[in-house]
Formats: structure tokens, sequence, C-alpha cells
């Protein structure tokens, strides 16, 4: 009798471990989509008055800088449909109306396209031709996104 109550201790332990680790999981990919829609906002913010995304300014190269750490995540996880869902949720809820359900597909695939995205050094602070080709890629991604 004590071993079937040890046993079911045990399962239900388990089982609540599981459930605990799904949710952080989720919710760091739901953080993670949220952190990517804020850069974009800021990103499009800057290059909805030129047209273009320049490369003159050290806040635009830490920005590109860290969303190739968040891409670089989302190229781990992309396998991952639970994860990929969280992610898009905060992509969509973080992006101040940019981004929203109906295209947020399309920028996740245009962001898992950007090669070099995900391969940045964490502190980009010269225009490296890798830097140079990911704004270039985000330029086009920025005008799609243009209501």
């Amino acid at each position: 009798m004590k071993r079937i109550g040890f046993v079911l201790l045990f399962a239900a332990t388990l089982t609540f471990t599981s459930c605990s680790v799904i949710k952080v999981l989720s919710s760091a990919a739901k953080i993670a989509g949220s952190g990517v829609a804020q850069i974009l906002a800021d990103l499009y913010e800057k290059y909805k008055n030129s047209q273009t995304l320049t490369l003159d300014d050290a806040t635009t190269l830490m920005s590109i800088a860290e969303l190739g750490g968040y891409i670089k995540t989302l190229k781990e996880n992309e396998e991952d449909a639970s994860w990929l869902k969280a992610f898009e949720r905060g992509l969509v809820s973080g992006s101040e109306k940019l981004i929203t359900k109906e295209n947020s597909s399309s920028v996740i695939s245009s962001l898992l396209s950007i090669g070099e995205l995900g391969t940045l050094p964490s502190a980009a602070t010269v225009a490296s031709p890798a830097t140079l080709r990911v704004a270039r890629d985000l330029g086009v991604l920025l005008k799609n996104l243009q209501p």
C-alpha cells in the first residue's frame, strides 16, 4: 500500500514538474517573440522616415546584434511547434500592431531566411559586410511591414 502511494506521489510530482518546464519554455518563447517585435518596431520607425536602414548610429547596430541573438534562439527552436506558437504570440503582442496574426508567419519566415542574422556578434559595433547584408535584408522585411 505504501509503495502504491509513493508511486502515485512520484507520478504526480513528475507530471507537475513536466508541466512547469513546458510553461517556462513557452513563456521564454513568448518573451523572445516580444523582444523581436519591439526591435522590429524600433527599426521600422527608423526605416519609415528614410526608406532605408542606415548603419550610421550605434543604436541601430546594437538593435541588429540583439535581434541576431533572438533569431539564433528562434533557429534553434524552429522545429518545436509549441515553442514557435508561443514565439508568434509574443511577436504579435509586442509589436505595437505592426505585426498581426495574419502576417506573423511571413515575418518569422523572413527572419529565418536572413541567413547571417543569427550569426552576428553580440555587439556589432562596426558595419561588417555581414552586418551590411543583414541590414539590406531587414530593409526588405521592414518595407513589407508597411501598412
